[in-house]
């Protein structure tokens, strides 16, 4: 076996290489934009290491299925 068959077969359960996909969670609410300490608050889960880089953008969704929390607004900075 030490030449025979010279690979590791595809789906054997052995280590391998974790932690280079990137994860998307959808419908987050930013509760809040602090301009001064520079920090956003976001309301539920944020998946990733802690200190770790983030990337948002807006929702890509149909206005007709987003919903509005309205005792939660949005704080724009002036």
């Amino acid at each position: 076996m030490c030449e025979f068959p010279g690979k590791v077969f595809k789906g054997k359960k052995m280590a391998g290489h974790l932690g280079a996909e990137s994860a998307t969670t959808l419908n987050q609410i930013v509760v809040k934009i602090d301009t001064e300490r520079a920090l956003l608050y976001i309301r539920g889960n944020v998946a990733g290491p802690i200190s770790g880089v983030v990337k948002i953008r807006d929702a890509v969704k149909k206005i007709e299925k987003q919903h509005y929390d309205m005792l939660c607004p949005t704080f724009i900075a002036g």
